[in-house]
């Protein structure tokens, strides 16, 4: 049986709704970079976004139930994020088909990491009382890559299944030390996972 590091579920539960504000602040920036050069997927990222937001909204919901009190949501990292996520691009607006593609991995890396760490709260013991809505978010992130797929398999040619194995095939299997560090503790100073 896999090990399991000490959690509490406010930690779980902050961690959780702190990756999906990230999440969704980069989806919206990298939305407003490919609006004028590809407005489908320009729309699609926004609709991400969005989605994002109504998950973390779920968990912060669950989060004051289960603490009796209100989380005190603060923008840790986003900002940092951002910049990371702009800082090497020579314009901020997409402009070829090479920056569309660095902004397809990236979005694609996130949400593949995003799932892994809800499947990975899920499966937790001793897991928080949100585990099902964990478990809803993973669902939802699995199928937001399905989606990604679709909407540009006709445009780029690798397979997106497995993002992390483009960059380096060894970090696709966590421990969870790892998953949660990436996750947490790093997200924001790399533009939410190694980029």
């Amino acid at each position: 049986m896999k090990q399991y590091f000490k959690i509490n579920n406010c930690e779980m539960m902050t961690a959780a709704i702190k990756i999906l504000g990230i999440n969704a602040a980069l989806f919206w920036v990298w939305s407003d970079r490919l609006g004028p050069y590809n407005p489908a997927l320009s729309t699609f990222l926004n609709d991400l976004a969005h989605d994002e937001m109504l998950s973390q909204q779920k968990l912060i919901n669950a989060y004051n139930k289960q603490n009796k009190t209100r989380f005190d949501l603060k923008p840790d990292g986003i900002d940092r994020a951002l910049d990371n996520a702009c800082s090497e691009v020579e314009h901020f607006f997409v402009l070829n088909e090479e920056m569309e593609k660095n902004i397809i991995l990236s979005v694609s890396k996130t949400l593949f990491d995003t799932f892994k760490f809800f499947q990975w709260a899920d499966k937790t013991p001793d897991g928080t009382s949100a585990k099902e809505i964990f478990r809803q978010i993973a669902a939802y992130e699995k199928q937001h890559l399905d989606e990604l797929k679709e909407n540009i398999e006709h445009q780029i040619d690798f397979d997106i299944e497995d993002p992390s194995a483009i960059t380096n095939p060894k970090e696709t299997d966590y421990d969870d030390q790892q998953l949660f560090r990436a996750l947490l503790v790093d997200n924001s100073s790399r533009g939410v996972l190694r980029y």
